[in-house]
């Protein structure tokens, strides 16, 4: 690997639940263990959960994750990962392709309105290069400017068509509708959750599968998804990519605290 290519960033990554009564058997999966590969290095990581036992696992879908676990009562759950990575400046990452990722899901099946407007784009067979990337790069270009960043209108459970009809959202909405309208097109492409450069949150993007390799693309941004973006994980939509998730005994209610940053060092 030539670190020459490489830009080195410090990130971060903390989740803090207060429940408002004792809670007790809680489970937690944390999909915020970045792993090395071609265009990610991670060059030191630390970890803190008081009081949980810990361990780590991968999923289905190759990402590494944190498996937590705390039988005993409690009313705070406070995690925090932090670390130094190398971050390439390219936006390809060579793997392997998966029949999954062709497939539509509850989250991007796109509606009539979405597969009309995709078809506003000459389609990869339809093209002299037969360019996969370029027809994904082009579609994210007219989803940018056809949608508005809002914050509020939309939730986890929004689906590509219900964002698509709003005509806005925020980034989770923008991957899903880009992947709703790509695989429609029978081209491969995944969901994709990290940090990106000093945004303060976690960020979602997409990769498409192109000629042996993973492409990110950020239609959020519109943008590669290159230096300055580290992934956390990915899958067919943002539930199976999602970076929290957990189970816990109990009534109580609880208030989320998420901060994150990822920043040039």
């Amino acid at each position: 690997m030539n670190a020459e290519k490489f830009s080195r960033f410090r990130f971060s990554y903390h989740i803090q639940e207060e429940y408002d009564s004792q809670i007790m058997k809680q489970n937690v999966s944390l999909r915020a263990l970045p792993q090395t590969d071609a265009r990610q290095r991670i060059c030191a990581l630390s970890m803190q959960c008081p009081d949980f036992d810990c361990w780590t696992n991968s999923d289905g879908f190759g990402n590494r994750h944190w498996s937590l676990c705390c039988s005993d009562p409690h009313r705070t759950f406070d995690f925090t990962v932090e670390g130094t990575v190398l971050l390439s400046a390219a936006a390809r990452c060579a793997g392997k392709d998966h029949p999954i990722y062709h497939m539509q899901t509850a989250l991007t099946r796109p509606s009539s309105e979405m597969e009309g407007f995709s078809n506003e784009i000459k389609r990869p067979e339809d093209r002299s290069d037969g360019d996969c990337l370029a027809f994904a790069e082009a579609m994210s270009e007219k989803l940018y400017s056809d949608m508005s960043y809002r914050p509020g209108i939309t939730g986890t459970g929004t689906t590509a068509a219900q964002a698509f009809e709003l005509r806005g959202g925020v980034c989770q909405d923008y991957a899903h509708i880009l992947l709703g309208l790509l695989r429609y097109h029978g081209i491969s492409c995944r969901y994709a959750a990290g940090l990106a450069f000093e945004s303060g949150k976690t960020h979602a993007w997409i990769e498409v599968y192109d000629r042996g390799s993973w492409y990110g693309i950020d239609p959020t941004n519109q943008c590669a998804a290159g230096t300055g973006y580290l992934k956390f994980s990915h899958g067919p939509d943002a539930f199976a990519a999602s970076v929290s998730r957990g189970v816990y005994c109990g009534s109580a209610a609880y208030r989320t605290d998420i901060r994150s940053e990822l920043k040039r060092v």
